[in-house]
């Protein structure tokens, strides 16, 4: 089965039209240390086994970025809360992520908030700080950088310490997807210094903020008003969008625009591949539901077929938790118990959990899927080391 955007070479070559493959390992995106993703299996994977003082670090450096964006955001978060910002905001939802989800919604037609008696000066003050507009920008999916990147270090540890066997294509392919999330990361980090300010200061001063009141209040009625009301608009735009060009995350999104449009893509078609999955599965609602045409196929037929259609979903997005659970419970009848289990070894990575360190799930409530690929994974390694044979595959 055809595999389409596989690995950067495969990629590299689309673009390029060459089929030649580079021998020697590249840097991330942003020119630091890579994982490795044009290298083979056993050097990818040479450091997580054999790893040196200076991997060690390396290591390190890529675990610790998630944390050190989350002490800047937990910063601007008491930042923008003795400043009253987040009083635009219902309580339960005062975080930084739902404040720039707020404002991405009310950048465009910013007149209304502002003049609104309720929280007015707050959202005139958001309009007129270019930085907090900025840093929203920049922050602007970290998390799920932040959770590939993890995600991507469990999954290539776990072919030493767990039961996950990669293939060299799909190292690579999470060695490429991990080195764009590190970069992308590490650009934000030095983005949000740049950007600090000191305390609780802002470059916005009072009188601006009671001048753009009065101008937003009297746009509803007043011609000129709303003129002056969208200048100001398309001003506080152009600041902007010159200040987050000056930024290493710009960048990085236009030096690495071909790589990121291809996780995109990648990541479009295992969405897509994952209904495929849900409709031949015999057990899912969707499958219950099938065509008749699907319904009147043989269970192992349908399994088959649903396995086939994870396993090239995965071909794009390995950290599709529930593409890696499927393949892992179709196999259970059509790959073999070796191949389940080290598709139910990956889905716990992806769920942030090792079935031999129970500190990282046993407090938690697990899910029936959580449950069983545990039970699993665990039944098999007891096997394992009381010498039962293991049935042929």
């Amino acid at each position: 089965m055809l595999h389409l955007l596989r690995t950067p070479l495969l990629l590299a070559s689309l673009l390029t039209g060459s089929s030649a493959v580079a021998q020697v390992p590249v840097p991330a995106p942003d020119g630091e240390r890579g994982l490795g993703a044009e290298s083979s299996l056993q050097d990818i994977l040479r450091p997580f086994r054999q790893p040196t003082d200076e991997d060690q670090a390396y290591w390190q450096s890529l675990t610790d970025l998630e944390g050190r964006i989350g002490r800047v955001v937990v910063q601007l978060e008491r930042n923008y809360a003795e400043r009253g910002l987040f009083e635009v905001l219902e309580e339960r939802k005062a975080t930084l992520q739902e404040l720039h989800r707020e404002l991405e919604r009310f950048l465009p037609a910013p007149g209304p908030r502002i003049a609104s008696k309720a929280h007015g000066a707050a959202w005139a003050e958001l309009f007129l700080d270019t930085r907090a507009r900025v840093r929203a920008r920049v922050l602007d999916g970290w998390r799920e950088d932040a959770q590939e990147l993890r995600q991507a270090l469990t999954l290539l540890r776990a072919n030493d310490d767990g039961w996950v066997r990669h293939t060299e294509p799909e190292a690579q392919l999470v060695a490429a997807r991990a080195d764009l999330a590190a970069a992308l990361l590490r650009a934000r980090l030095r983005d949000l210094e740049a950007l600090r300010e000191e305390g609780i200061a802002t470059e916005v001063s009072a009188s601006e903020v009671e001048e753009l009141i009065e101008i937003a209040r009297s746009s509803a009625k007043d011609a000129d008003a709303a003129d002056e009301l969208q200048r100001r608009v398309l001003d506080r735009e152009a600041r902007e969008d010159a200040m987050a060009g000056l930024l290493f995350t710009a960048r990085l999104r236009t030096d690495a625009a071909d790589l990121l449009a291809w996780r995109e893509k990648a990541s479009a078609r295992a969405a897509y591949l994952r209904q495929d999955v849900r409709l031949w599965r015999p057990d899912t609602e969707e499958g219950k539901d099938a065509p008749a045409n699907v319904r009147s196929r043989k269970k192992t037929d349908r399994r088959r077929a649903a396995f086939q259609f994870a396993l090239e979903g995965l071909a794009n997005d390995p950290f599709d938790a529930e593409l890696t659970y499927a393949a892992g419970y179709m196999a259970e009848f059509v790959g073999g118990r070796i191949v389940s289990v080290d598709y139910y070894d990956r889905f716990l990575c992806l769920r942030g959990m090792r079935s031999h360190d129970d500190r990282n799930w046993r407090k938690r409530e697990l899910t029936d899927e959580e449950k069983h690929a545990l039970f699993q994974v665990q039944q098999f390694a007891a096997e394992i080391q009381s010498g039962l044979e293991l049935p042929p595959e």
